[in-house]
């Protein structure tokens, strides 16, 4: 069992859903989400590392919007990318990206994409020149299958360069320690509810090293997921029911799965193992779910049992006195928690 270091609830008047979770040099950390509402909101919080909000912000569209994801910049801004309606029809959506200052004001914002075409924008994240790349879909009217669409930024929010994939749908992207990135999401073949496991590698220009597709687990209804680079190069996918380690190359090493998961969130700890986050489903609800997985990806050191539901893990992280920090959704408010199994890992050495 781990020690529950810190648990904070955040509630509003209306329901939230918690999706982002970054943390600043001071210790604070940045949630962001979205408010459902008449037309929805995307919601972004700042809280001290007391568990006291600093500020929180929600950001409004003419119809609904809502934040997917959320990026500390190198100069101290924020950036967070989701998806804006330019009406109530299902379909009508773009890109939204919206930079933020360190107090929740709004810089600028991008609202990308053609209307006469479905675009959602899934995740951002930094990248080592003070810029930031942006993955998202685009689901052009006749297309058999949805296109993952890459937009690079520089660090004064001019676009560098985009580029269209049609390999499946990326949901997460991260740099590479070798200045290109990695890309993991959902391959959707026709008329099927039926998902593979989608991953893509680029160099820094955006140009296609390698490009993977697995098709032998035949997820259903793939619509998150999550990737990380560990330390010693490899790759690490969150694919809902799935947990998948790949060389620098793209090939399998390891796998882990469960049907009762739905994986959407990762990160490496300290002592080179992995925590996943998500949910399982326990009679037919959704309970948050964390675990650390061993670093051959086949045996669960620790997970938990003591959640409340309904819940969902939106994103984790290792903050900066090496414990893992979640953000959850609960009963539709917002939750932060920090967990520290150390104990328990070194019992298992």
């Amino acid at each position: 069992m781990s020690e529950l270091l810190f648990v904070q609830m955040y509630g509003y008047e209306k329901p939230v859903h918690a999706r982002g979770i970054i943390q600043a040099d001071n210790r604070d950390f940045i949630m962001a989400g979205r408010v459902y509402d008449n037309h929805d909101k995307a919601l972004v919080t700042r809280v001290m590392a007391n568990g006291n909000i600093a500020w929180e912000k929600t950001f409004e569209a003419g119809y609904s919007a809502f934040f997917e994801s959320i990026a500390r910049l190198a100069d101290g801004s924020l950036v967070a990318v989701g998806t804006y309606f330019h009406s109530e029809m299902s379909g009508d959506e773009q890109v939204w990206i919206v930079k933020i200052d360190e107090m929740g004001n709004k810089i600028a914002e991008k609202i990308l994409g053609d209307e006469e075409i479905k675009n959602d924008g899934y995740d951002v994240t930094a990248t080592s020149d003070g810029g930031f790349l942006v993955t998202g879909l685009v689901f052009r009217e006749g297309a058999d299958m949805p296109l993952t669409w890459v937009i690079k930024f520089d660090k004064d929010f001019n676009q560098v360069w985009d580029k269209y994939f049609d390999g499946g749908v990326a949901y997460s992207a991260i740099q590479t320690k070798d200045g290109g990135y990695a890309l993991a999401g959902a391959h959707m073949p026709p008329d099927s509810l039926l998902s593979g496991i989608y991953v893509l590698r680029l160099d820094a220009a955006g140009n296609t090293l390698w490009e993977r597709i697995f098709t032998e687990y035949e997820i259903y209804v793939f619509i998150d997921g999550d990737i990380l680079e560990d330390s010693d190069g490899n790759l690490l996918i969150a694919a809902k029911s799935v947990f998948l380690k790949l060389n620098s190359s793209g090939e399998k090493i390891s796998e882990f799965q469960s049907e009762n998961l739905c994986l959407n969130a990762l990160t490496e700890m300290p002592d080179g193992s992995y925590a996943v986050g998500g949910s399982e489903i326990v009679n037919y609800s959704d309970h948050a779910y964390v675990a650390v997985i061993d670093r051959q990806c086949k045996n669960i050191i620790w997970d938990n049992t003591e959640m409340m539901y309904p819940s969902l893990t939106g994103e984790l992280l290792i903050n900066t006195i090496g414990c893992l920090t979640g953000v959850f959704t609960v009963d539709d408010k917002m939750l932060l928690a920090t967990l520290d199994f150390s104990e328990k890992l070194s019992e298992e050495k």
